[in-house]
């Protein structure tokens, strides 16, 4: 059954939406997310999932990363590991995002992170568009 939460950033906070810290989510298992992502221009970019668990990123119901094992956490803009983002045209208009991650254990950490390409000259490389919603 799903519940609605606001977030202030680009982590999906489960927890907060079954008012827990993120030590003391219920159970291991599959965790999903969705919102909307609103891009005011047509650009392309790179489009993060950085998490510290597997993770399945739709965009507009398409699958566009799908990293089933888990892999060194990093979220930082320009450092995700490979099988968590993807390069690609976003058209101008708001797109569904939809995020699913499986706890085994540990504390979920996943962050949406809509990126200016590494070879970008303006507004520079792996820069945060911060004209880019999520929500």
């Amino acid at each position: 059954m799903g519940k609605e939460m606001y977030v202030s950033g680009n982590r999906v906070e489960w927890e907060k939406a079954l008012g827990l810290n993120s030590a003391r989510l219920p159970a291991d298992g599959v965790y999903r997310a969705q919102t909307t992502l609103t891009n005011p221009i047509e650009r392309k970019l790179r489009l993060i999932a950085a998490a510290n668990s597997p993770v399945t990123l739709k965009l507009n119901g398409q699958i566009v990363i799908e990293c089933n094992e888990t892999l060194e956490f990093m979220p930082a803009y320009h450092r995700a590991p490979q099988e968590q983002w993807v390069e690609l045209t976003l058209e101008a208009g708001s797109h569904q995002i939809e995020v699913e991650a499986i706890r085994n254990g540990c504390p979920l950490e996943v962050y949406i992170l809509p990126v200016a390409l590494q070879d970008t000259t303006s507004p520079g490389s792996c820069y945060y568009y911060t004209d880019i919603l999520l929500g």
